[in-house]
């Protein structure tokens, strides 16, 4: 087993290995190094300097003869340098496909307005060179190799842009035709993205890619994932129903059911299109096709060889956090701002925004000015003219400094098609945002839950799925990333488990501050900004704050003296009584069903996390009218919504039981018992003082 040091791919690797590529001969030096050919390019150009440059193998001493100062460096493709290739991606949504459908290597390069547009591979054999493209001609992805060259850091772009290293390891080794197969189909799931039908025949279309994919002889587990990446690159938000939808056709394949496919296929997302992909994917190769029944195998899922990346903790070079808000909010970092609507959790963001723009004072730290910096908004509930821009200026926001990312335009048939932001999806554009600001120091997302696409918000293996990218995106960049959620309604327990949906929001985040009212203040208007958790930094309190009117809108004016009332305190509402107790009880468990039915311990168990006895959940299911049902009599519970009514916490649904009948599982001891005709109705209300039933369910 190979260990790889700190030049596979660490951050601190990556800044080391670009310091020291001071210009095209260290770079060329260090190349040659590791048995790459490279060749001298001109400055801020593609083209090599040299006629003769596919025939040139460079030795160390011909570097400083032949890079001069300021020329550009490429490297030979394929053989010239034991293999390596590059995949040159260059549509906008093939670089947010490539992560999903590329094999994970160590070496990436690209530059600020293509961030992660070239992935390397060492293979052996080498692929043939091949070049994607949509119907009206432009470039989707190219696979690069011999007879070929890139142009590598330190480079500069034609544009003027400056070519990086994203991540300087090694590169992986892979099969030429493994690789050739992957991106195939990268450029099929981008063409496809384009032309994926409106809603209405969505689910039609997945089954139609998905019955083509396994006719054509695609392995049913790569066919599912296409279908899920097409979806998503498309917006469509019910992408995992499209996979699974993808493994039900696979599993009626397999029994020899007739499916529908490419014929279905090419009339919802058009002949040219089908015909295109058919022709990448090899659909129509007789050599490819698995006759059910034959013996033959199917092709087996390309797994990567993998290694592990493992660093010394003593080649580690200490560094301080980088505080954007000094103990409060780090730089390179995810934080939370949570809190009930209407106490002005935007206004806060916008404050801090405006701090930030102009290099201002924190409110905690008069008189020491900060450096100015250049700001992302990424919002869903404020429109910019009428209420963001207002609220900036009333801030005294530079708001040169400040920009908004409204969305995602896409050409789509010739036309341009506007997308709502998807965190899942385009992290590759909002890192080519970042990086086309000079000093990008904060990223405000109000509210976050508008940018998850279909992500569960309950499910913690979903949330993680989308915040460990998003922590990575600061990481590599050094903003803050800032988020903004509601609480869920229990009105009780830790502060922790506050926050709407799943707790991996708040574990994912490094610091969360709680917005709440000071119910000491008379007047209702001084909101509190209470630390709920702060990994980075030291416990300095909370701050306050009240909302000022500034001409048509509002700002904030906060008071300098720390807050040290803890957040669990803060965020207790005050109920009157078990009426209250049952009605949040039951809205909190309207909250935690509305991604589906869920097992009933798991229920309980996130319930009692957030203040509700398992007895207040179990009468609140009985009063949402909550559907208990079993798989067979080992099965688990699983409590559901019922079809009609679920929004109604007083609409308690009677459960009727026959009369002196116990309460328990199945048959006569059973709240599943049969009910015979003229039964009395159960008040579950009233079935809270018998101490002796018991429920299972």
């Amino acid at each position: 087993m190979e260990i790889l040091t700190d030049k596979a791919g660490s951050v601190e690797g990556e800044l080391a290995r670009n310091h020291t590529f001071n210009n095209a001969q260290d770079a060329a030096r260090e190349y040659l190094r590791r048995g790459w050919a490279p060749i001298p390019i001109k400055a801020g150009d593609k083209k090599p300097a040299l006629a003769n440059w596919p025939e040139l193998r460079i030795t160390e001493e011909k570097i400083s003869d032949l890079f001069l100062n300021g020329n550009n460096i490429g490297i030979l493709l394929g053989e010239p340098s034991c293999g390596l290739v590059d995949v040159d991606i260059d549509a906008a949504t093939a670089i947010a496909a490539a992560e999903l459908l590329l094999p994970p290597t160590g070496l990436i390069h690209g530059r600020p307005g293509k961030p992660r547009s070239h992935y390397w591979f060492c293979c052996d054999p080498i692929p043939p060179a091949a070049k994607y493209q949509d119907l009206e001609g432009a470039v989707l992805v190219e696979l690069r190799s011999n007879g070929q060259q890139t142009v590598v850091p330190p480079s500069a772009h034609p544009s003027g842009e400056a070519i990086t290293w994203h991540s300087y390891g090694e590169p992986i080794r892979l099969d030429g035709a493994a690789l050739a197969d992957h991106v195939a189909r990268l450029a099929a799931a981008t063409l496809l993205a384009k032309a994926w039908p409106r809603q209405g025949s969505r689910h039609e279309a997945a089954l139609a890619l998905a019955g083509a994919l396994l006719n054509g002889g695609i392995e049913d587990l790569v066919a599912a994932h296409l279908v899920r990446v097409v979806a998503q690159l498309a917006g469509d938000e019910e992408a995992d129903d499209r996979f699974r939808a993808a493994e039900d056709t696979a599993r009626r394949h397999l029994a020899g059911e007739k499916i529908v496919g490419g014929p279905t296929l090419a009339e919802l997302v058009g002949d040219l299109v089908y015909r295109r992909i058919a022709e990448w994917l090899r659909l129509d190769d007789p050599t490819r096709i698995v006759k059910l029944g034959s013996g033959a195998a199917i092709p087996a899922l390309v797994v990567p060889a993998r290694t592990p990346i493992v660093r010394r903790l003593a080649e580690v070079e200490r560094r301080p956090v980088r505080w954007l808000w000094a103990d409060r909010i780090a730089r390179g970092k995810v934080s939370m701002v949570v809190g009930d609507p209407g106490l002005g959790k935007s206004l806060l963001t916008v404050d801090i925004a405006a701090i930030v723009s102009r290099g201002a004072c924190w409110p905690d730290r008069p008189g020491q000015r900060g450096e100015a910096g250049d700001v992302v908004l990424i919002g869903a509930e404020d429109d910019l003219a009428d209420t963001v821009l207002p609220r900036l200026e009333a801030a005294g926001a530079d708001v040169s400094r400040v920009v908004a990312l409204e969305g995602i335009s896409e050409a789509s048939a010739g036309a341009s098609v506007r997308l709502w932001l998807d965190l899942r999806r385009d992290l590759p554009l909002i890192e080519a945002t970042i990086a086309a600001l000079p000093d990008p120091r904060l990223i405000v997302i109000d509210p976050i839950s508008a940018f998850l696409g279909g992500v569960d918000t309950h499910k913690n293996s979903d949330v993680r799925g989308v915040l460990g990218p998003l922590a990575e995106l600061a990481a590599r960049t050094g903003t803050a990333i800032l988020c903004v959620s509601h609480l869920n309604k229990s009105g009780s327990g830790p502060a922790v488990y506050r926050t709407t949906g799943s707790l991996a929001f708040t574990a994912a985040a490094r610091a969360v501050w709680a917005v709440s009212r000071d119910r000491e203040d008379k007047d209702g208007e001084r909101r509190l900004f209470l630390p709920v958790k702060n990994n980075l930094g030291p416990d300095r309190g909370g701050l306050a704050y009240r909302l000022e009117p500034a001409g048509d809108t509002l700002r904030i004016i906060w008071s300098p003296d720390p807050v040290f009332l803890p957040a669990d305190e803060a965020l207790t509402t005050e109920r009157d009584g078990d009426r209250d107790d049952q009605t949040g009880a039951a809205e909190w468990l309207l909250e935690a069903l509305a991604g589906g039915p869920r097992p009933s311990d798991e229920v309980v168990k996130e319930g009692r996390a957030h203040g509700w006895s398992e007895k207040q959940l179990r009468t609140a299911r009985e009063r949402m009218g909550v559907v208990p049902s079993k798989a067979g009599y080992q099965g688990k519970w699983i409590w559901s919504l019922p079809t009609k009514d679920a929004q109604d916490p007083k609409g308690a649904q009677r459960c009727p039981l026959p009369d002196g009948a116990p309460l328990g599982t199945f048959e006569g001891e059973g709240h599943l018992c049969k009910v015979e005709e003229g039964s009395t109705e159960f008040n579950p209300e009233a079935f809270e003082s018998g101490e002796e039933a018991t429920w299972t369910g």
